[in-house]
């Protein structure tokens, strides 16, 4: 099989290798870092190259990425659609987008353009991610073209044309004019007692009168639905039907203006229709490397050194998907740390069962896929790696019923893939090397398919437990041992890797922290083959005095820099002390003389000071100037307590008639609750600071019909509710914390907004805006004979 050019995928075995080192997991940790839904799909079709310049270049942005988020400026990519396809149909002539397309690409693009003006205002810091955008750049009319059309709601401006903004005036103007016509027939029926209790209602989403089934005669109008008992009739005045009507005709003309408007954008913004498409493959590319950096932040993942020849120098590696597990449970994790060159090209791992030899199999093999992903990974940047064109593995049991494979035959036929395959830019990775036979056979075909591999200069790591294997490292230079350590204290797999030296199975100390008791292991070890036993014990043994002595070369160590650091120290305090002695020398005699020059001084002040206080009338005076100025700051602090009163100028309680000071607003106390009052007026409910009332008297039943009558001023309106509709959105929220600021001030604590219904997006925004206010205590719509969804009400605490 010959070797794939640079920039084609790698050669992996077996086909679902991916899944067996769980590559999935890494991909599933990475997009939960990425903010929009394009990035993840991206991700999760993301391809495997060798390309090393390619890869080299992702990774340096990704670090780069890394790096800037370090320093607490973070990018904000709002979610968007892939409309890149759609997008390039503007170059064909006549089409028209969609409207809702339209105004998601204007959208996208001021987030593009946000996140361009970002990286361009920190160029300096981020030159490699400036390079990639500025290649694709970015068009600053774009913009413009959308801002003529489109409000920040997605609907089109009234002055994307002077047509269009005609017909909405005229829309407008009826609406109005229905609007009065429903109240003055409202009124006419209300005068004549023909409507319900209920008055008035909304029927498929028109305003219509409840009118009483006996009167139903007396209103010209459609009866559009009927009360549930069948006393009231719900009618829809013929005068509103043909206003309606006209609106409706004026609707249609607006709908065609605004696709010929519509129409006329496609048209215009289509000579940019690529540049779009590459700001949409831009930014999803950004938003997988934020991710990846973000990823590489979390799990402190790094780029490592490329290099240009085969060679593995990994400087505390981990294994990604196990290192994710462990910092979930807060469990540490065994670096690893080994070198494979091309003059020491294979590793043959030995030690104990479940001590880590797969595992270490698998960092390497899941670091190589994750690079060729352009991944970060759990390395130290010092790390050294070379990118293999072709990775084979044999990983465990890949037996197969549907084939009648056995594990071994599975294994024999991945092993003559090997060999069939086997070249310079191979890494394999083989688990339980030879097992699965006949431990004689096994060992050999073992060992003639690894002479094989070293004639074939191919680079791999082998986990055994078979001697012959473990011996063949003092036969090849090319072939290297190395040892999962354990712990002989705890009798448990320490999960570190040690090179240079085979590994001990320790069949027998794992058997006796399993639980078996002593007679029973000497029975297996006069059954076993005792030089295969006094092998494996000599094993054991060197390892011991091997650690043993590395604690004591470790000991002697520390205990030499212990010795040069006190030397060192000695020195330094020696010549500081010769220094200090001579400086001390040097300023004793000046010191000297100094002291008492300033001594003398000190005693000639002191004596002045008694020669001119002999006088006691005069220590007297001044005793009682400073006893004086005591006085007059005391009688000071006094007369500004006394100035701190509270004023209670016609107090108010329950059951009191008061009206709003400043204002001919009167009410009917219905209770107060810390010196909040409840005010009753026009069958409302007003809670207000009862510093703001005054007591006043009744007002006459036979003037008010029994209800409260209220002059209203121009200053009371606001501070009790405000009409916003007819604003922009923008205008109508400043208008609204305006008026609860000086509802705020004005401690009046129950308030009405009127948006109207329209499509919602007004009275959405506001209530929104309102729950984000923490002194905002309530937020309902008001009782439908009021206004039902058209009225906001709030308290505010």
């Amino acid at each position: 099989m010959n070797p794939p050019p640079e920039n084609f995928p790698p050669f992996l075995f077996p086909d679902d290798l991916l899944n067996q080192v769980e590559f999935h997991r890494i991909i599933t940790e990475i997009q939960q870092f990425c903010q929009t839904g394009s990035g993840i799909e991206k991700l999760h079709e993301i391809d495997l190259l060798t390309d090393e310049n390619k890869i080299s270049f992702e990774l340096s942005l990704c670090i780069e990425l890394k790096d800037y988020l370090l320093t607490g400026s973070p990018f904000i990519i709002d979610d968007f659609t892939d409309l890149s396809e759609k997008t390039l149909l503007l170059n064909i002539e006549g089409y028209v987008m969609e409207r809702a397309d339209l105004f998601s690409m204007y959208q996208f693009i001021l987030n593009y353009q946000s996140v361009f003006k970002h990286i361009q205002t920190n160029h300096e810091k981020l030159p490699l991610i400036f390079s990639v955008f500025q290649q694709t750049g970015f068009e600053k009319k774009c913009p413009e073209y959308f801002d003529k059309v489109f409000d920040d709601q997605g609907d089109v401006k009234d002055t994307a044309s002077k047509k269009l903004s005609e017909i909405r005036k005229q829309i407008k103007i009826i609406e109005k004019q229905a609007e009065a016509e429903f109240e003055k027939i409202l009124q006419h029926a209300r005068k004549n007692e023909w409507l319900s209790d209920e008055e008035q209602s909304i029927r498929h989403g028109d305003r219509v009168l409840a009118i009483k089934s006996k009167f139903k005669r007396n209103i010209k109008g459609i009866y559009i639905d009927e009360s549930g008992s069948g006393k009231t009739l719900f009618i829809q005045p013929l005068l509103i039907i043909e206003l309606q009507n006209r609106i409706m005709r004026l609707k249609q003309e607006e709908n065609t203006e605004i696709n010929r408007i519509i129409k006329d954008l496609c048209r215009e913004i289509s000579p940019y229709a690529a540049s779009f498409a590459s700001y949409y493959q831009l930014m999803i590319h950004f938003d997988v490397l934020l991710a990846k950096a973000k990823f590489a932040l979390h799990y402190h993942c790094s780029k490592p050194v490329f290099s240009q020849k085969p060679l593995i120098h990994l400087v505390n590696a981990y294994h990604p998907v196990l290192y994710i597990k462990n910092r979930q449970y807060e469990r540490h994790t065994v670096p690893l740390n080994l070198n494979l060159s091309s003059e020491s090209r294979i590793m043959i791992i030995s030690g104990p069962n479940a001590g880590g030899k797969t595992i270490a199999l698998k960092t390497v093999c899941l670091i190589q896929i994750m690079l060729m992903a352009g991944f970060p990974v759990p390395v130290e940047p010092q790390s050294e790696i070379y990118l293999f064109q072709k990775i084979i593995t044999d990983f465990g049991d890949n037996q197969s019923i549907d084939n009648e494979l056995s594990t071994y035959s599975a294994r024999l036929k991945t092993y003559y893939l090997l060999m069939q395959n086997a070249d310079e830019k191979t890494l394999f990775l083989l688990d339980e090397f030879g097992s699965g036979t006949e431990p004689q056979v096994g060992g050999a075909v073992a060992e003639g398919i690894l002479e094989k591999l070293i004639r074939r200069n191919s680079f791999g790591l082998v986990a055994t437990h078979y001697l012959n294997l473990k011996n063949m490292a003092f036969s090849f230079s090319e072939i290297i041992n190395a040892a999962m350590l354990f712990d002989h204290k705890t009798l448990t797999p320490s999960y570190r890797l040690e090179t240079g030296k085979a590994g001990s199975s320790y069949t027998y100390e794992i058997l006796k922290n399993a639980g078996f008791d002593n007679e029973f292991i000497d029975f297996i070890k006069n059954k076993g083959n005792q030089l295969l036993f006094r092998y494996d014990q000599i094993l054991s043994e060197l390892s011991k005095e091997k650690k043993e002595n590395e604690k004591l070369q470790e000991k002697l160590k520390l205990a030499l820099q212990e010795t040069a650091s006190m030397l060192s120290e000695y020195r330094k305090l020696k010549e500081n002390y010769q220094n200090r002695m001579k400086e001390q020398k040097a300023l004793s005699k000046e010191k000297a003389q100094q002291y008492l020059t300033d001594l003398k001084r000190h005693f000639e002040k002191l004596i002045s000071q008694w020669e001119k206080q002999k006088d006691e009338a005069v220590k007297k005076q001044k005793a009682s100037e400073i006893i004086s100025k005591i006085a007059e700051k005391k009688q000071l602090i006094r007369t500004q307590d006394t100035e701190v009163v509270r004023s209670e100028k016609n107090p108010v309680s329950t059951g009191d008639w008061a009206k709003i000071s400043g204002s001919n607003m009167t009410g009917y106390i219905e209770s107060i609750n810390k010196e909040v009052a409840t005010l009753v007026f026009e069958n409302q409910r007003l809670k207000i600071s009862v510093n703001l009332l005054e007591k006043t008297v009744r007002p006459d039943p036979s003037v008010t019909s029994n209800k409260i009558i209220r002059t209203k001023t121009k200053e009371e309106i606001p501070l009790l509710q405000i009409d916003v509709r007819g604003m922009r959105k923008e205008e109508a929220l400043e208008k609204i914390e305006e008026f609860v600021d000086n509802a705020l001030i004005n401690r009046v604590h129950t308030l009405r907004i009127i948006h109207g219904t329209g499509k919602g997006i007004l009275k959405d925004a506001i209530q929104q805006h309102l729950r984000k206010f923490t002194f905002v205590t309530k937020i309902a719509f008001e009782e439908p004979e009021r206004g039902g969804e058209g009225v906001t009400v709030i308290e505010i605490n």
